[in-house]
């Protein structure tokens, strides 16, 4: 189930149909990052996909690029959202604290891609 649970209402719904995930990871990052990552990034609307540098958006193909659009939200809207995600991963520790791996997001893109292989090779 890749991306679920990803809210509250989705843990409460595996809870309720007893259904446990092997896995569960959460990538971490300080909040002052967080918040300034997510001040401003191109967002491509037909896949969902978020692009935080020049990198990312370079590594994109041309028709990708072409639909990315400049989001820019407030610092108050940024923090609301954060505060939602923290009581989400609150709930999420306390609901599947024995399948739940942390992996830092503030190492390089290898390192992370590395954690995240390593969580799920040991989930087996």
């Amino acid at each position: 189930m890749d991306g679920c649970p990803f809210t509250l209402e989705q843990i409460k719904h595996l809870k309720n149909e007893k259904i446990t995930p092997q896995l569960v990871i959460a990538l971490e990052l300080q909040d002052e990052e967080l918040l300034a990552k997510l001040e401003q990034f191109h967002f491509d609307p037909f896949t969902q996909l978020m692009y935080f540098t020049e990198e990312d958006i370079a590594e994109a193909d041309s028709e990708v690029q072409k639909r990315l659009e400049l989001r820019e939200e407030t610092r108050e809207a940024i923090e609301e959202k954060l505060s939602q995600y923290r009581d989400f991963l609150t709930a999420a520790e306390e609901e599947f604290q024995r399948q739940l791996v942390r992996v830092s997001g503030e190492d390089s893109d290898d390192r992370i891609f590395l954690n995240f292989c390593n969580a799920i090779e040991g989930s087996f």
